[in-house]
């Protein structure tokens, strides 16, 4: 069993300059690393697009494309990393879609007979729009249009309704997850939208207590909670004190600086020659699939079903991380433009990998346990705890329970006729189960 812990982000993956403005907004504004890690990391995504594409040795293509979720109660500060990460590129399509509405006015204005190009934005994110509409700026769009809501539950709400023009849009998401292309069949003036490659990420906030409505039994196993990412704030349950120290005035202009060189940088390889091929090299090849191997493996022995499914996603987006990161190397430490991932870029692929497995996991837990009655999940943490366990080992599962720990110790050592547990010392049990 997977032990319910709220990992930190690996900062390593990340160059000096980059960290420190994770560091810099964690000091002065607060920002819960790894909230403010991730999003940078979505924001990374959303910038390279559709302009690189790794192509590993047995075939298998891989693009910057991810769905993410940050984790956490009201109040927990998870929107104001997004905006920060995203302020760059949203300013930027602020400007387009002023263009846009000017140009589609200055369109419909003219006679039809003068009328040149229709015109069409060019923005690269949405808020709040159907996936009809979203097709229809991906069409136009070879970057790719990505979907940033602040408030993931909205989201959740719609795409199982039936709509009246055919279906729910849960097939979608799901095929736009391998960023191969999709086919949009609900007609809108006898038109279907067709695009053949796209990629189009997502990324939001949730509330843990909704995860289990978000991620329905049907969500569940139609594969969508298996191809989301989780973050968590492990610091949440503390205190968040105001800060005396002002944000140095470098890292937002830091920050908006080296997102745009990574925008311009795509769109520059997509305007020239479409996209970047790139592939591993032998070594980082072998560090991949050495990893991939052991970690199926020991799956398999341990026979952790839900864990194996996890995994099957989850090795796939080490390979979207290496894109990422690789890129974001060659901007932030300004190197050589290359189109061979080192074994470095792969190391850290991997321990973002092994960061997000872990809050997977820990979010498949919340979600198969939410809603049991008092007595199931008692059972449930006993069960995850190991046959001697420590008070703290017990508190810190049984957070993720949403039992009080007095009705908890009652089950363990107190109250009971027949206790769960021995004490072996003070502060140390033994299962009697």
């Amino acid at each position: 069993n997977i032990a319910m812990e709220h990992p930190l982000i690996p900062l390593t993956v990340f160059p000096s300059k980059i960290a420190r403005i994770i560091e810099d907004t964690h000091e002065s504004m607060r920002f819960p690393r790894n909230y403010i890690a991730s999003s940078l990391i979505m924001a990374l995504s959303v910038a390279i697009g559709n302009s690189h594409e790794l192509t590993i040795p047995n075939g298998k293509k891989s693009k910057a494309l991810l769905y993410m979720a940050l984790v956490g109660s009201p109040g927990a500060m998870k929107s104001a990393p997004i905006e920060f990460a995203f302020d760059p590129i949203y300013n930027r399509d602020m400007e387009l879609i002023k263009t846009y509405n000017k140009e589609i006015e200055r369109y419909h204005d003219t006679p039809k007979e003068d009328r040149g190009k229709r015109p069409h934005s060019m923005q690269i994110t949405a808020k709040d729009i159907t996936t009809e509409a979203l097709c229809e700026l991906n069409s136009h769009n070879n970057h790719g249009v990505s979907l940033i809501n602040d408030e993931l539950t909205s989201w959740f709400g719609n795409i199982d309704k039936y709509h009246s023009k055919g279906g729910a849009d849960t097939p979608f998401w799901l095929s736009n997850w391998n960023g191969s292309g999709v086919i949009n069949n609900r007609k809108t003036n006898d038109k279907i939208t067709a695009v053949k490659d796209t990629c189009t990420s997502l990324f939001g906030s949730i509330q843990p207590s909704l995860l289990h409505k978000a991620f329905s039994e049907t969500n569940m196993t139609n594969g969508l909670f298996h191809r989301f990412l989780f973050t968590y704030d492990p610091d949440e349950e503390k205190p968040i004190h105001w800060s005396e120290e002002d944000l140095p005035s470098t890292s937002a202009e830091d920050w908006n600086s080296f997102l745009m060189n990574v925008l311009h940088f795509a769109l520059d390889i997509e305007n020239t020659k479409g996209r970047e091929n790139i592939e591993l090299s032998k070594e980082a090849w072998e560090q991949l699939k050495a990893w991939q191997n052991a970690k199926e493996d020991f799956l398999y022995q341990n026979e952790e079903e839900h864990s194996i499914a996890i995994f099957r996603k989850n090795q796939l987006y080490a390979l979207r991380f290496c894109i990422i990161i690789h890129v974001m190397r060659e901007i932030a430490e300004d190197l050589p433009m290359s189109t061979l991932i080192d074994e470095h870029t792969a190391r850290q692929a991997i321990l973002l990998a092994e960061y997000f497995f872990k809050t997977s996991a820990l979010a498949y837990q919340q979600i198969k346990y939410k809603g049991k009655d008092e007595l199931g999940k008692v059972l449930s943490i006993m069960e995850m705890l190991p046959y001697i366990f420590t008070r703290e080992q017990c508190i810190k599962v049984g957070e993720q329970f949403d039992i009080p720990k007095r009705t908890l110790f009652r089950y363990i050592t107190g109250d009971n006729d027949d206790p769960f547990c021995t004490k072996i010392k003070h502060g140390v049990f033994q299962k009697r189960i």
